[in-house]
């Protein structure tokens, strides 16, 4: 829109030649244009690309350490009941030794 007043302005003129500079001119602009907007493209498609990778990754270790602290838990859980249970027999044998002594 911008171009087409700037053709208009320069064809009311009647300087032909310059409408062609111009014409040329713009075209050159429009390609630079283009070009770095290819390239920013390109930087938007590797930087997105590279942000999907860094994504799945961030989710395969959070599953994996997922996993790592169930099997730990779990690890935990198979060590603990038996000592609650070693611990808990002790407690009742105790007491009713306590209780017989009382009685």
């Amino acid at each position: 829109m911008l171009f087409d007043v700037l053709y208009y302005k320069i064809l009311s003129r009647g300087d032909k030649m310059v409408k062609t500079i111009n014409k040329n001119q713009v075209n050159i602009k429009l390609n630079e244009n283009s070009n770095e907007i290819a390239t920013l493209i390109e930087k938007y498609t590797e930087t997105t690309v590279n942000s999907k990778k860094a994504i799945i990754a961030k989710k395969i270790i959070k599953y994996i350490i997922i996993v790592f602290g169930v099997f730990f838990v779990l690890s935990l859980f198979i060590i603990a009941i038996p000592i609650y249970l070693v611990i808990l027999t002790l407690f009742i044998a105790s007491s009713i030794s306590i209780l017989k002594s009382i009685i």
